[in-house]
């Protein structure tokens, strides 16, 4: 089965002062998760982060259109159906992971 998951990434200085990301500039914050899955969870983020700024997006494409006139926010969907946004010098996406069996 075809897994994926969903990483946060930024810079030193942030890394330093998020504990979400305890020193790190990459982290995993879920794994093993269906596409559907994790589409679902990254819209949720989505609505947590931007909650206090921008209208509640039902769906990936009202968080998209949101995000259109702003710097940070929801890309498109790409053509593999992962997504990613982006979010006070962070940045949140979906990958597919990788099959660790050898």
């Amino acid at each position: 089965m075809t897994t994926y998951r969903i990483i946060g990434k930024t810079n030193g200085y942030i890394a330093n002062r998020d504990s979400n990301f305890k020193g790190r500039t990459e982290i995993v914050i879920e794994s093993n998760l269906s596409l559907k899955e994790a589409q679902s969870q990254l819209l949720d983020m989505y609505n947590e982060k931007y909650g206090d700024e921008r209208p509640f997006a039902s769906n990936w494409g009202m968080a998209v259109i949101q995000s259109k006139p702003f710097v940070f926010g929801a890309t498109p969907t790409f053509g593999d159906g992962t997504r990613s946004f982006d979010w006070d010098s962070r940045s949140y996406s979906i990958e597919l992971e990788e099959d660790e069996e050898e």
